[in-house]
């Protein structure tokens, strides 16, 4: 039998027009830094059909709302359009966010909602499980922003120790 989709970290919201967000995956942690992809998993369903078509957009916003990063699009790749999901089927929905420059360390804002595809200025409502409006938009997660890539560890030598989200210990030293 099939594993059923299940997101990491559950969110259950709602969009005008049908679509749901049952969650989102972020296997690499939410940090994200110059030139280093960020995996991001949707999961998608909806209760009804859906009548029209809609367009989904991710941003990434620093701070000012300075816009780092912009997908809008539709789903998977292009291939699933709101009028064809199918009520209560649940799918993933992969995108990779490459940011080429990020212009200073601190907090990016992972958000994302949908729009008319015949009206991109109007943004659909999003609402929380309680079916209360939260906006225009649904907030993702919270992103670490590193101005600097990593440096990476020389060949054959080992880190002092490694965590979850890439955290490594290159090096340690105890004063006497």
């Amino acid at each position: 039998a099939a594993q059923p989709l299940a997101p990491d970290r559950p969110l259950a919201a709602s969009f005008e027009g049908g679509m749901r967000l049952l969650g989102v995956d972020l296997p690499a942690g939410a940090a994200l830094e110059p030139r280093k992809p960020l995996s991001l998993t949707l999961y998608f369903t909806t209760d009804a059909p859906i009548p029209e078509d809609f367009t989904l957009f991710l941003h990434v916003a620093g701070a000012g709302d300075q816009l780092l990063y912009q997908f809008d699009g539709v789903p998977v790749e292009g291939r699933h359009p709101t009028r064809q999901w199918i009520p209560g089927q649940v799918f993933a929905d992969i995108h990779t966010i490459t940011v080429d420059e990020i212009p200073e360390d601190g907090l990016a804002t992972l958000s994302m909602g949908f729009y008319p595809i015949a009206d991109p200025n109007t943004r659909v409502g999003a609402y929380d499980p309680n079916g209360q409006l939260i906006g225009d938009r649904l907030v993702l997660a919270q992103l670490r922003l590193h101005k600097e890539a990593a440096v990476p560890q020389a060949p054959g030598s080992s880190p002092a120790g490694t965590w979850q989200n890439g955290i490594v210990l290159d090096k340690a030293e105890l004063a006497t």
